[in-house]
């Protein structure tokens, strides 16, 4: 059960990729990239030459990872993309999204961004994942704010242990107030660093109708000593507890389905 709980307040990793991984926001059918013009550039032709499509209207998903792109260019005409993956660049300022107003999920993980900025206009966006960049600023988030469908945010990515990716984090997180500036700015955020806030929120607060609880039972011999030793001596021995322990391990089975059933609806939260 505790293992339950820690899995649904990380909730899911980060979605969109990690520093060794690029997104999987990629087109069924796009083909392996060839050799790109004007590379470290995000040009027109390298966005066809990697999406597949010549008609960049066409586009609903792009991932552009791992090139050296310094700057967020040439995308006024993909006003379906839906999904946009720029991680592990060099990019250093977000501009150049102005037009992208059905944008859904932005993944920005490994850059050289310093500040939030020119995010108003993505009215659509669902997720932004920005960890590994350079934010300093705490009042950066409140830019945030006005985007009224944000419900996934990552300024940093969190290990198995609770602790941050030291490559993977922003120096704004290592402010005492970051978490409760965060939340208060964003009141409609769901998911935060890969936690899943309705959940933190029950276990901290105790809330006995959402909170997992996980009642205190005094272990109880199964069998006595002599029945032990009646056992050990080959004697036929009707052991008082093996009916009870039959039971437990068929509610085990059924806690252990019940435990499997949450974590699949944990995942499926990944697409809404």
């Amino acid at each position: 059960a505790a293992a339950l709980v820690a899995a649904a307040q990380r909730g899911p990793r980060a979605e969109l990729g990690g520093r060794h991984a690029c997104s999987l926001i990629t087109n069924a059918s796009q083909p392996a990239r060839g050799r790109m013009c004007n590379k470290g550039r995000l040009t027109e032709d390298n966005i066809k030459k990697v999406s597949g499509q010549f008609d960049l209207e066409a586009i609903f998903s792009l991932s552009m990872c791992r090139m050296g792109l310094r700057t967020i260019e040439n995308l006024a005409k993909c006003t379906s993309l839906t999904a946009l993956d720029l991680s592990h660049n060099r990019i250093d300022r977000i501009s150049g999204l102005t037009a992208l107003t059905q944008l859904k999920r932005l993944n920005l993980l490994d850059n050289e961004i310093s500040t939030l900025e020119n995010l108003n206009s993505l009215q659509s966006l669902e997720s932004l994942q920005i960890q590994g960049n350079q934010i300093t600023n705490i009042d950066d988030v409140t830019h945030l704010s006005e985007l009224p469908n944000l419900m996934t945010l990552y300024f940093r990515t969190l290990l198995e242990d609770g602790t941050a990716d030291p490559e993977e984090t922003n120096p704004l997180c290592s402010h005492p107030a970051y978490r409760t500036c965060a939340r208060r700015a964003l009141p409609r955020l769901r998911c935060l660093d890969g936690e899943w806030l309705e959940l933190v929120d029950a276990v901290e607060d105790g809330d006995q109708e959402t909170a997992l609880v996980v009642p205190e039972v005094k272990p109880q011999p199964w069998f006595s000593k002599q029945e032990l030793a009646d056992a050990l001596a080959g004697g036929q021995v009707d052991i008082s507890g093996a009916e009870e322990f039959e039971a437990m391990v068929t509610e085990c089975k059924r806690a252990s389905a019940r435990a499997k059933t949450l974590l699949d609806d944990l995942e499926s939260l990944k697409d809404k």
